[in-house]
């Protein structure tokens, strides 16, 4: 062989090992993408849960306020009325 040819052989060998590489990156890109899409996936589904259960609970506490602000009405109510001097 000669010197070109063998110098052409290695440039060939450098390229396919450079392209094996790539091929070996761009699967574990692909791969890692893939676990990233369904990390995402479950984050959402974490997130619409935690959402809903904070919707449900401040319709609780909503409802809770609401009774204890009728409750100290009626208590202010009475306590004007205990406190009125009669006539």
């Amino acid at each position: 062989m000669s010197e070109k040819s063998e110098k052409r052989d290695k440039k060939i060998d450098q390229i396919e090992e450079m392209i094996g590489t790539l091929i070996q990156m761009v699967g574990n890109v692909g791969a890692r993408l893939e676990e990233v899409a369904h990390d995402l996936k479950d984050t959402k589904e974490i997130l619409h849960t935690f959402r809903s259960e904070t919707d449900v609970n401040f319709k609780k506490l909503d409802r809770r306020v609401k009774l204890i602000e009728s409750d100290l009405d009626e208590t202010m109510v009475k306590v004007a009325e205990m406190t009125t001097p009669k006539q």
